[in-house]
């Protein structure tokens, strides 16, 4: 495959649209430098009775172990990142982008400072943003962008996961 890209997201704590809970890692069909991924919708709901809060979302390096990439997980992590970075800093498109409210523009893009489990990007997808209520079902969708400069063809992978706060 000359410059494809096939990225796995693993340890999802979210649901996929047949509402069943995610326990295997997801893969982005393969792709080439200088498009982005088919994109994958997940859907995130909760059973309590109360609201979580807080909500954000973030990519961190692969923890599964099942790794079976080139560079280890911190690199494809890494990659991933830069790409990211790249993208926010006026350069060309690329990285792990999120679509908040189903209009096929991905409007968020993971990078350095922004998506990290450290500094999560805000949920605002739903009806009050960073919020997922009791009775409530978000739906965002997900996809990797592969720089058209890149030029090492490689499996990545990366965890992608969200973050909240619940008070019972």
């Amino acid at each position: 495959m000359s410059n494809g890209f096939k990225v796995t997201i693993g340890n999802l704590a979210i649901t996929d649209p047949d509402f069943e809970e995610i326990v295997e890692d997801q893969d982005f069909d393969g792709t080439y430098a200088g498009n982005g991924s088919t994109s994958i919708p997940l859907y995130i709901s909760h059973n309590s009775t109360s609201s979580i809060t807080g909500c954000g979302l973030f990519m961190q390096a692969y923890t599964g172990a099942d790794y079976s990439g080139v560079n280890g997980p911190t690199e494809d992590y890494n990659d991933i990142l830069a790409w990211g970075d790249a993208y926010n800093a006026g350069g060309e498109e690329g990285g792990f982008q999120i679509d908040q409210d189903n209009d096929e523009v991905f409007e968020s893009t993971i990078y350095t400072g922004n998506g990290t489990l450290a500094v999560p990007i805000s949920l605002t997808a739903g009806a009050n943003p960073g919020i997922i209520a009791a009775d409530e079902e978000v739906h965002i969708d997900v996809r990797i962008f592969v720089p058209a400069s890149e030029t090492s063809a490689r499996n990545l992978y990366i965890d992608f996961g969200l973050k909240y706060t619940y008070t019972s």
